[in-house]
């Protein structure tokens, strides 16, 4: 009896577990498919999932149901939490529209066992802004003087993509520094600027050449200078700009018989006529060529007198008239000339002469006296009777040859 009733016990106890067992069967989401039943799909799942993706982009999403070889599907739709940030067909391909987070969500009804089934997958995604692929600098290669400045500015690409920090270096700050941009030449020489997007390898490079500072141009302080023959004048030139590094110059004349100039632009005048001194000033070119830039440059014009060249009349008149002659209109009144020798050598005046048209002598005075340099003789008031068309002359003598100056004395 005592094991008959053990028995019992054990099969109350088999048979409790049993329905238990049926229960959490009945109780589970997995469908058990026994031999020769039709297999159904029990997921579905988006294949190639993305985190991250840029705006203004697409992106074709992938979709698998399981098991493959099941039967009873149907299609699959897909859903954009936000079409504002971004859109999906109903075949996956998404479009990024704006920056921020969106869920896609991959639906598809099946038919299981039991009826029909909403199976699901989904993915956040974040939408951030367009990612820079490469940047440019709008100048490859750039020249600039020692001292002056240029900008180089960025292009990003594509050309929506956001900004981003951009650090610069130079290969040699001795020759050309960089700040934001802005390039500095130092000291003439080539480097090489280079600008790169900040935490990436992303870069591009500018070659660079600094120059001196160049002569733009100049001219000479005393563009007319005017010379007694054996005297010399040290010119001075205006550079531009004043900051010019190379400031040598070559000096040339176009006349050495007239001026001569030496390398440090002294000019030394000499007096060169074909017809002898006392014919008036003679005139020459001083070039200053800049050695560093031939094609600038100056010029400065050499007026050469002799001395006969600098010695000159003046008249003071008084009651001076005109009356009828038998053939012509004649002057006649009170003079007080004066000879003046603006030149650096003493001349011996011979005498005064009043002339008329034809050279015929009116008055006559000897005069026999040395004019220093840079000095006046006057003679006291003359007068004269009706002359036609008269000329007072002076007659000198200098270094041996005898000159005269004249004046035609007029009303």
């Amino acid at each position: 009896m005592c094991f008959l009733s053990d028995y019992k016990m054990d099969m109350n106890k088999h048979v409790f577990l049993f329905v238990v067992f049926l229960c959490l069967l009945s109780s589970c989401t997995v469908e058990i498919t026994l031999p020769g039943e039709p297999i159904y799909v029990n997921s579905i799942a988006i294949t190639n999932k993305i985190n991250d993706i840029s705006i203004e982009k697409e992106y074709q999403l992938m979709a698998a149901y399981y098991p493959w070889d099941a039967s009873g599907f149907d299609k699959f739709s897909w859903q954009s939490s936000d079409d504002a940030i971004a859109t999906i067909n109903q075949n996956g391909l998404l479009t990024t529209v704006e920056e921020g987070e969106v869920t896609i969500k991959l639906i598809s009804k099946v038919t299981v066992k039991k009826g029909v089934k909403e199976l699901t997958d989904e993915v956040t995604i974040h939408v951030g802004p367009i990612l820079i692929e490469n940047i440019q600098l709008d100048k490859d290669y750039l020249e600039i003087q020692n001292r002056s400045t240029d900008t180089l500015k960025v292009t990003f690409l594509p050309a929506k993509a956001k900004p981003e920090a951009i650090e610069w270096s130079s290969e040699d700050v001795a020759i050309a520094t960089v700040v934001n941009g802005v390039v500095t030449g130092k000291s003439a020489g080539n480097t090489r600027i280079t600008a790169q997007v900040k935490g990436t390898t992303i870069k591009a490079v500018c070659s660079v050449i600094v120059y001196p500072i160049a002569v733009t141009g100049m001219q000479f302080e005393e563009e007319i200078v005017q010379l007694e023959s054996g005297f010399s004048f040290k010119t001075k030139l205006i550079i531009e700009p004043d900051s010019a590094e190379n400031k040598r110059v070559t000096h040339t004349t176009s006349n050495r018989n007239i001026a001569e100039v030496d390398t440090n632009g002294v000019i030394t005048a000499h007096y060169y006529h074909p017809n002898g001194i006392g014919n008036g000033p003679v005139r020459a070119t001083v070039t200053a060529t800049s050695v560093d830039k031939p094609g600038v440059k100056a010029t400065c014009t050499v007026d050469v007198y002799s001395v006969p060249d600098l010695l000159s009349i003046s008249i003071e008149k008084e009651g001076l008239t005109t009356d009828l002659m038998p053939t012509a209109l004649g002057l006649k009144g009170s003079i007080k000339p004066t000879l003046h020798n603006n030149s650096s050598k003493p001349v011996h005046i011979v005498h005064f002469r009043i002339l008329d048209r034809y050279d015929n002598i009116k008055t006559n005075i000897r005069i026999e006296k040395e004019l220093k340099e840079n000095s006046n003789y006057t003679i006291d008031w003359l007068t004269f009777d009706l002359t036609e068309i008269p000329r007072a002359v002076f007659r000198y003598e200098y270094e041996g040859k005898v000159y005269t100056s004249s004046l035609l004395i007029q009303q």
